[in-house]
């Protein structure tokens, strides 16, 4: 890519149209090496990775599922985040025959995340192919010194907490011992810094938008002082505002503790 500094390599893949001829692709790519750490797989698996990923025709087995859930957990790579068409490919049948599914896919690892956080995989409808076309869009992160890993307590109150770093740590790893551990801890930092990116967001923008929509339930709940509905409006927003609250004053602490002003309260 122009104007970028970081190596990476990517791998272009076309799947054969069984399960049992795709076996191969499997174990193809669970062999390939890369000299880059950062790395890109992408192109027309002809596999579905879930049972939403196709619509009409034959019900999703366990047998399609099944071999390539295999290699994406063995293999340490996520899907990239997409937008545009979720379903990629279509027989261009009409009415009950009609069948869109979606076997184009882009996968990364953490490093290719590490370089580039804002990446994202645009899926859009072509008129002279029944494929999506797709393209990657990525900006680099230039590095300015050495960039800390910070935990915050109220992650742990969040609903996806706990099934984010279970998954990551019981996924299988190349290693033993501390080797193993190391690298597991390492891997949960980068789904932990996903996590808060996606999940958790700017603390400061949430917790003044909870406050304004807590202000303006209260005027309305004051203004229908009969009506149930705007009374439990402005009870959840009530609710939602304490959780920011609580949120925005935990990630205030964190920060004034690490630049040295705070003292413990």
């Amino acid at each position: 890519m122009a104007g970028q500094r970081h190596a990476f390599c990517a791998a272009f893949v076309y799947g054969l149209n069984t399960v049992e001829e795709r076996k191969r692709l499997w174990q193809g790519l669970t062999r390939l090496t890369f000299p880059a750490k950062s790395r890109v797989l992408l192109g027309d698996f002809n596999a579905i990775f879930n049972v939403k990923d196709r619509s009409g025709g034959k019900s999703v087995s366990k047998s399609e599922l099944m071999d390539s859930s295999q290699w994406l957990v063995g293999n340490q790579v996520d899907s990239l985040k997409s937008t545009g068409s979720f379903f990629t490919w279509t027989n261009n049948q009409d009415g009950p025959a009609c069948i869109y599914s979606k076997i184009d896919h882009v996968f990364t690892n953490e490093d290719w995340l590490d370089c580039f956080p804002n990446s994202t995989a645009v899926f859009r409808w072509e008129t002279v192919s029944d494929h999506c076309s797709c393209i990657i869009s990525a900006t680099s992160m230039e590095i300015m010194g050495v960039k800390l890993f910070r935990s915050y307590n109220f992650w742990t109150d969040h609903q996806y907490f706990k099934k984010v770093v279970l998954h990551s740590w019981r996924k299988p790893i190349n290693g033993t011992g501390l080797k193993a551990i190391y690298l597991k801890t390492m891997r949960l930092k980068h789904r932990l810094k996903r996590f808060n990116r996606d999940n958790i967001g700017d603390i400061g923008v949430k917790y003044q938008e909870a406050k304004d929509h807590y202000q303006e339930a209260q005027l309305q709940a004051q203004e229908h002082p009969r009506d149930p509905v705007f009374q439990e409006i402005a009870t959840s927003a009530v609710v939602a505002f304490h959780v920011q609250e609580q949120m925005y004053h935990s990630f205030w602490l964190k920060e004034v503790k690490l630049l040295g002003y705070g003292r413990e309260i």
